[in-house]
C-alpha cells in the first residue's frame, strides 16, 4: 500500500513539476516561495500525525496530500494571474488511455513470465493507441514532435558509418 501511495503521488508531483518555471517566468517567485512554504508545513505536520497512526504509510498519504496542495495552490494563482491551468480537459485522455493500461495489467497480475511480458507489451502498445486514438495531441503538437526528433536519422546514421568503419 505504501507504494501504491507514493506512485499515485507521483501523478500530481509530476504534473507540478514544471509549473514553478512558469511561476518564475511570471515574476511570481514570492508567492512561489509562499506556496512552498505552506505546502511544506503541510506535509511535515501530516508526518507528525500520520506517522505514529499509520506507520509508514503515513508519510506517503503526507506526500500525496502535500503535492495535490501545491498544485492546487499554484493551479488556483495561474487562474488569477490569467494562466489558467485545465487540468480535466487536459488530462481526461492520458488518463483514460492509463485505465485501459492498467486494466489490461490487472490482467496479467501475478502471471508467469511467459503471460506478463506479451501483457505487458499489449497494454503499452493499447496505451499508444489510444492516446492517439483520442486526439491527445493536436496536428501543431505533432509538428513540433516531428521536427524536434529530426536528429535521429542523422545520429543513426552517423552510428550506422562508425559500426562499418569499425569493422572494415
Amino acid at each position: 500500500p505504501t507504494m501504491q501511495i507514493l506512485g499515485a503521488a507521483f501523478v500530481p508531483f509530476f504534473v507540478s513539476n514544471p509549473v514553478p518555471f512558469l511561476l518564475t517566468a511570471l515574476h511570481e517567485q514570492r508567492f512561489l516561495l509562499w506556496a512552498t512554504v505552506i505546502a511544506l508545513a503541510l506535509r511535515v505536520g501530516l508526518n507528525f500525525a500520520l506517522i505514529p497512526l499509520l506507520g509508514p504509510i503515513g508519510p506517503s498519504i503526507s506526500f500525496l496530500v502535500g503535492e495535490v496542495a501545491i498544485l492546487a495552490i499554484m493551479q488556483v494563482r495561474l487562474s488569477q494571474i490569467g494562466f489558467p491551468l485545465h487540468l480535466v480537459q487536459i488530462a481526461w485522455r492520458p488518463l483514460i488511455a492509463s485505465g485501459l493500461m492498467g486494466l489490461l495489467l490487472v490482467v496479467t497480475r501475478g502471471s508467469s513470465l511467459i503471460w506478463s511480458l506479451p501483457g505487458v507489451c499489449v497494454a503499452c502498445v493499447a496505451y499508444i493507441v489510444l492516446i492517439f486514438k483520442l486526439g491527445t495531441f493536436s496536428a501543431e503538437e505533432l509538428n513540433i514532435a516531428r521536427e524536434g526528433m529530426g536528429f535521429v536519422k542523422p545520429m543513426i546514421a552517423r552510428w550506422t558509418n562508425q559500426v562499418e568503419e569499425k569493422l572494415s
